[in-house]
């Protein structure tokens, strides 16, 4: 028998702040780790390949150099010197089981802190010029705005500071969290309805994949067309949050008539779900570059705390009025 569904979808895009320490973590708030005009280009819980964004990062306009500071008062206890990865990072350990992370640097702080004098002995020593993470004991006591690094390239990519916020050994977004407010972003856009096969799948008559634009009217998104759809199909969503760099949405909610079909906050995760990125992601279509592709239909074992909802899975049958309300975790 031919299972037919047509979806009617009317979309709202709304930017704001959730306010912080919903839920089980607490407010923390920070200071910028870099001057106030630097914008952010990466956000938590963007997809990156194999793993989820653990942090924020920070445009440095290609140079090397800039002033990293401490973005509340700590300790630093831990540094890391590896050729990969977060390169040389720094790790500063905070009241009520909170750590700030800052990678990619270029160099420590020398002058007050010796940290440069430290990895030198750590390197003689182990005979290794990446010896990984190095402990500090005692640690350094460091006050907010105090200058702890340069800010480099240093593990991949380019010039750039990454910025992580841990609880209790856990990442979680600092926008959310801790008041961190960049520069340089705007209102989330919706932009395309992607059709899969998942079976014998028809959208209009035509054979999937199908791709539906959106086009904004009166700051409500809604599809070019209204989708007939025939068989089994898959659903994902392309979404963005423009700005100095393309970034993920922070949250993403879809109802359609009375029923709650999904409820996707990207606010905390564990290094345990770290990996879990291609159940919420499109892995094949998604990049690290801006072109996010966010599941309709979630894969099976996603266990994120503030995800729930199977999504359309199946897709319904008969006529569905569907509203998909897309967050950013900052925004105009």
């Amino acid at each position: 028998m031919r299972r037919t569904a047509t979806c009617v979808l009317f979309l709202t895009l709304l930017s704001g702040v959730s306010p912080a320490g919903e839920g089980p973590v607490p407010a923390f708030p920070l200071a910028l780790p870099l001057q106030s005009e630097l914008p952010v280009t990466g956000s938590f819980g963007e997809y990156r390949a194999g793993h989820f964004h653990a942090g924020l990062d920070f445009s440095t306009r290609g140079e090397l150099g800039w002033p990293v500071r401490a973005a509340a008062d700590g300790e630093i206890y831990r540094v890391k010197v590896q050729a990969r990865g977060y390169g040389r990072a720094l790790y500063i350990r905070h009241a009520r089981g909170f750590e700030t992370v800052y990678g990619h640097l270029h160099v420590f702080e020398n002058g007050k802190l010796g940290l440069e004098r430290f990895v030198a002995r750590q390197r003689e020593r182990l005979q290794d010029r990446f010896p990984g993470d190095l402990y500090l004991d005692p640690p350094i006591a460091v006050k907010q705005g105090q200058i702890i690094a340069l800010s480099g390239e240093k593990g991949g990519g380019l010039p750039h500071l990454h910025l992580e916020l841990r609880y209790q050994g856990a990442p979680v977004d600092p926008m959310r969290y801790a008041g961190i407010h960049p520069a340089g972003l705007a209102a989330p856009v919706l932009q395309e309805l992607l059709f899969l096969p998942r079976g014998p799948c028809k959208v209009n008559g035509k054979r999937a994949p199908v791709t539906l634009k959106f086009q904004l009217e009166r700051g409500v998104a809604r599809l070019t067309a209204v989708p007939q759809v025939e068989g089994r199909c898959g659903l994902l969503i392309k979404a963005q949050v423009p700005g100095a760099g393309k970034m993920s949405l922070s949250k993403l909610a879809v109802d359609c008539g009375e029923g709650r079909f999904l409820r996707m906050d990207l606010n905390r995760f564990s290094f345990e779900q770290y990996h879990q990125v291609g159940l919420l992601y499109d892995v094949e279509r998604s990049t690290s570059t801006g072109a996010f592709f966010y599941r309709l239909q979630l894969g099976v074992g996603l266990d994120l705390p503030d995800v729930s909802g199977a999504g359309l899975d199946p897709l319904p049958g008969g006529t569905l009025h569907c509203r998909i309300r897309a967050e950013s975790a900052d925004g105009q």
